[in-house]
């Protein structure tokens, strides 16, 4: 991975359902925050390459985020459970 590089969360998702359909306030913080993949696979303690399986949900191919991951997502945002990983409209 050396000189590439870092790529940003928006740009991940090619297939035809949406990061950003799945996890629509996860995407908007990490947006808002202008993080990376890798940034937020660090936060997890997993590669970019699984970071990008769990953004695209099992029903796309990739895998789930566990319980203890979305915990650690929530303290790290500071949101509940319920808002972050909200799969309707960003609120």
């Amino acid at each position: 991975m050396k000189g590439r590089k870092p790529e940003k969360i928006v740009t991940v998702q090619k297939t035809r359902m949406s990061v950003a359909t799945i996890y629509p306030n996860l995407l908007a913080m990490i947006t808002d925050r202008d993080m990376t993949v890798a940034d937020l696979g660090n936060i997890l303690g997993v590669s970019d390459q699984a970071m990008r399986r769990r953004l695209l949900g099992r029903a796309n191919g990739g895998t789930d985020i566990t319980a203890y991951e979305c915990h650690i997502l929530c303290e790290h945002f500071h949101k509940s459970f319920e808002w972050l990983f909200a799969t309707g409209d960003v609120a």
